[in-house]
């Protein structure tokens, strides 16, 4: 009924908009004020701005836990704006990234995400600086958080465990949400979409709707609601012995936020959020699988300035993660027993700056969580005992950073970062990086640090599977953390003046890395018993391993109103331990976008192509020996949008319209069509 509902009200908005817009085209002719080529071009963006290069004044935080402009932060930052979130494909945080150039996986645990040959769990997740819950099997639900109330996000490749602790070895990926504007503002977005894929020759029904709403209640409160729905019909054939490789879900989120400015130096954020999806997928003609999922957060932030040259942050904040599986046997209509998977985590921040002298910036983090978890799959603490336990853990960290820098000129950083963990005691890891404009457009990067990687609940406690319908996997409460070292150095090169008439601005990128891994978790068959199919695997320390490579971007403005932008990336991955190339990791990934804005008439349209080398796909319980290959990959999507007025603008596009699709790393949905309209008040 909501799918319908979503459907009709696309189709009265649309035509609305239409009528509006043939309305507002017939005044605009007969009108002898109506606007003129010169008035036109004064509208019209810079070519940087139209090659979507990222320029002051943006300010990004992550690399460094302070705000910097982005050309003045000595650590790797990529950034994708609210402007080609706003203009993309993208339903979920994970179809954000997809588009620009991270990695990933998929299947009904949610998203693995995947930098510089590191992923799953070596991969931090931050949203506004604070880390995610609900990581399962390596793997995030991304659809707790709208794409409609996300600002930006921010993207550092490397080693970052100097700042953000443990899994951050691979990069952090920090979602900014949008803050209360504090005027009265409303916003709506409404998709369809329809899908089909290769295995089943049949057309499926997708529907998306985002909204928010700002608002202030006097000068000093402002707030901001937003809330999304999103869902799909089923993806398989009950009539097909085959199981589809994707479930239909529905999922709903909401989320709010007050902020309150008590004076120039106090002031105090107040949220919250929840996100609520429930999947269904067809394990057989018999059975089906269904799994509800819930994710909330609750937070509070309290920040005081100190004076000319010092500021105070204190941050708590609470997640919650409830996952529930059960199959149904559609036929006798009786349910499996309920597999549930449930964790709190509660987090307190300090953050502390200070201004030492006019060049140099002294940050202080102190932080302190409490981890709860539940999961039908862990080991009890008595062993005899069958799986399924409550376990818990806590943390203490102490992270303090020097910087030393002058503005468009250069910028040191020095670092170190001192955790005690109750799972494998203390653990300290430096940091330095630094940045020197060479000129006006030319600019190097370089840095050095220390990542680990605590072992989670699943890596010491697991069990599951039984042996033969299922590798039986055992973690181990005896591993140590992962630990792991990476060097980058890398150039910048921006150009917006560039007299040339094909060529009206250029952005370049290239950074060079390397990074060894010591002590990593992998999966070691310890028991095989070939002739009954029986094998049981643990978790153990056994693998050393370097990945080096180089991450490149670029963008050209080619002229005022079209651009080529997009990215390569290699990686080489070595297994130093069985001392052969780990074919897991694909060598190769690129992105090419052509975009045209035609901003007298509001017009948008691109064309995103996307390629992935061939890699091994390597399930739970198995070796890269008996690993699957899975094919090269190269995805293209078509996006056109058109602004009617201030308030609307009409959009519609094709994603995968090669049609190809992978039951094992995706993606799993064929070629979909969709459109729908923006509309803001």
């Amino acid at each position: 009924m909501l799918k319908k509902m979503v459907f009709i009200l696309s189709i009265l908005l649309v035509s609305q908009v239409c009528l509006i817009y043939s309305q507002d085209k017939g005044n605009s002719d007969s009108s002898e004020n109506r606007n003129t080529g010169e008035e036109v071009s004064k509208k019209k963006k810079s070519p940087k701005e139209n090659a979507e290069v990222i320029t002051a004044p943006i300010v990004v935080v992550t690399g460094t836990r302070t705000e910097k402009k982005l050309s003045d932060t000595p650590v790797v930052t990529e950034i994708i704006t609210e402007k080609e979130i706003e203009e993309s494909r993208a339903e979920s945080f994970a179809d954000v990234l997809e588009d620009y150039g991270v990695q990933q996986g998929s299947n009904q645990m949610g998203s693995q995400i995947y930098m510089q040959g590191l992923g799953g769990k070596r991969v931090s997740i931050l949203v506004n600086g604070k880390k995610m819950t609900g990581r399962l099997a390596g793997n995030f639900v991304t659809d707790a958080i709208p794409v409609a109330n996300i600002e930006r996000v921010e993207i550092v490749r490397g080693p970052m465990s100097g700042l953000y602790g443990s899994d951050a070895i691979g990069g952090v990926i920090n979602i900014i949400t949008k803050k209360p504007s504090g005027d009265l503002s409303a916003k709506i977005k409404l998709t369809n979409s329809i899908t089909r894929t290769d295995e089943f020759k049949d057309f499926f029904w997708g529907q998306d709707v985002q909204a928010s709403l700002d608002f202030g209640i006097n000068d000093n409160i402002s707030g901001r609601i937003n809330g999304s729905y999103s869902g799909t019909d089923d993806f398989y054939d009950k009539d097909n012995p085959y199981p589809a490789d994707t479930a239909a879900y529905d999922s709903v989120s909401g989320g709010v936020e007050f902020d309150f400015n008590f004076s120039e130096n106090i002031y105090t954020d107040v949220g919250g959020s929840i996100n609520y999806k429930k999947s269904k997928q067809a394990k057989s003609l018999q059975f089906e699988e269904i799994i509800p999922i819930l994710n909330t957060e609750e937070f509070v932030d309290f920040g005081l300035t100190l004076g000319d040259n010092a500021s105070l942050l204190s941050r708590t904040y609470h997640h919650y993660y409830l996952r529930k599986s059960r199959s149904h046997n559609v036929i006798k209509d009786t349910n499996t027993p309920t597999r549930k998977t449930e964790e709190n985590e509660i987090t307190t921040e300090l953050i502390y700056n200070h201004d030492l002298s006019y060049n140099n910036l002294l940050t202080l983090v102190a932080s302190c969580s409490f981890d709860q978890i539940y999961k039908y799959n862990l080991r009890n603490e008595n062993e005899g005992e069958e799986a399924g336990g409550t376990r818990f853990a806590d943390s203490q960290a102490l992270a303090v950073q020097d910087e030393i820098y002058k503005e468009d000129v250069y910028s040191v950083i020095l670092g170190l970062r001192g955790e005690r963990h109750k799972s494998y005691g203390y653990f300290l890891a430096p940091k330095a990086s630094g940045m020197y404009h060479l000129n006006e457009n030319l600019l190097i990067r370089t840095g050095v640090g220390v990542g680990y990687r605590s072992p989670d609940f699943s890596d010491l406690y697991l069990l599951h599977g039984d042996g033969v319908t299922h590798p039986k996997i055992m973690g181990n409460p005896d591993l140590d953390p992962e630990i792991a070292i990476g060097e980058n150095i890398g150039l910048e090169y921006s150009n917006n003046d560039l007299d040339i008439p094909v060529l009206k601005s250029i952005y370049l990128m290239f950074n060079l890395y390397r990074t060894d891994l010591w002590k990593e978790i992998q999966e070691e068959c310890i028991y095989i018993d070939e002739s009954i199919g029986y094998s049981e695997w643990e978790y153990v320390n056994i693998a050393e391993s370097s990945r080096m490579g180089i991450d490149t971007e670029f963008a050209f403005a080619l002229t005022n109103f079209f651009n080529i932008s997009g990215g390569y990336n290699y990686v080489y991955a070595y297994d130093k331990t069985l001392k052969r190339q780990m074919l897991s990791v694909p060598e190769h990934t690129a992105r090419a976008k052509f975009q045209v804005n035609v901003d007298s008439i509001g017009l948008t349209a691109y064309l995103m192509a996307k390629y992935t080398a061939e890699m091994l796909f390597v399930a739970m319980g198995s070796s890269e020996e008996g690993s699957i290959m899975v094919d090269k990959k190269t995805n293209m999507d078509f996006y056109t949008g058109k602004n009617i007025n201030d308030n609307y603008k009409i959009f519609a596009g094709i994603s995968n319209i090669t049609n190809k699709t992978n039951k094992d790393m995706g993606p799993f949905l064929g070629r979909k069509f969709y459109f729908g309209i923006n509309a803001e008040f």
